[in-house]
């Protein structure tokens, strides 16, 4: 069974640009610093970073491009899912395509210093089944440029920080729609990729499944 790569979802015609390419995503409040007065970490396919020290960041549709977080020198808390896509067989017309494979919300404590190159490393799955193994005890690594095992994730600790990252507002769960405008949660330096995140974050199941469903007609 074939994963599908994020930008193959939009073959349709709907055109995304990731900012993951060269930019460093900020995690930090105050002036932007230069890169070399952070630390950064990298994270690759199927690792979606939702929050940085209780910061809510910037999330993408589908986790295809690898992309890299400024973290500041000292402690950061880092929060973080497994995402993976992947085809399902089709029975009728109207069954979605596709499953999203999403694991709880992880945890991790990094002590960053400036310059460091710091990435995630975790098991991978070949398959749909492996990948829904693979979540119900999920768990990686933060290594260093040299392979060094610097910290390894958990369970979110702060009763808050897991409040904010599992709850969705009632009357935004209840009106969102794939259709409805996000003004408000997008970061100015991005633009349609983040839109279409925050109104996936919002839809409901059946909405998440109506898209899927024309995505891959």
């Amino acid at each position: 069974m074939t994963y599908l790569r994020g930008i193959s979802i939009f073959a349709m015609g709907m055109v995304l640009i990731a900012c993951s390419g060269g930019k460093i995503v900020k995690t930090y409040e105050g002036d932007a610093l230069a890169e070399a007065e952070v630390a950064v970490l990298l994270a690759e396919d199927h690792i979606e970073v939702t929050r940085v020290n209780g910061k809510k960041l910037t999330k993408y549709l589908l986790k295809s491009n690898s992309t890299r977080y400024g973290l500041k020198e000292g402690k950061n808390t880092v929060e973080f899912n497994y995402v993976s896509i992947w085809s399902i067989p089709i029975k009728n017309d109207d069954d979605p395509r596709a499953e999203e494979v999403k694991s709880a919300t992880r945890q991790v404590e990094i002590f960053a210093k400036p310059g460091q190159r710091l990435r995630f490393r975790h098991q991978n799955a070949s398959d749909i089944r492996m990948a829904k193994r693979l979540i119900e005890d999920f768990d990686a690594e933060i290594i260093d440029a040299q392979g060094n095992v610097l910290a390894v994730s958990g369970e979110v600790k702060d009763v808050a920080l897991m409040a904010r990252t599992s709850s969705i507002a009632p009357a935004a769960a209840a009106t969102a729609t794939l259709t409805a405008p996000v003004t408000a949660s997008v970061d100015p330096d991005f633009s349609s990729l983040d839109a279409l995140k925050a109104i996936w974050e919002n839809a409901n199941a059946t909405e998440k499944k109506e898209f899927l469903r024309w995505a891959f007609q």
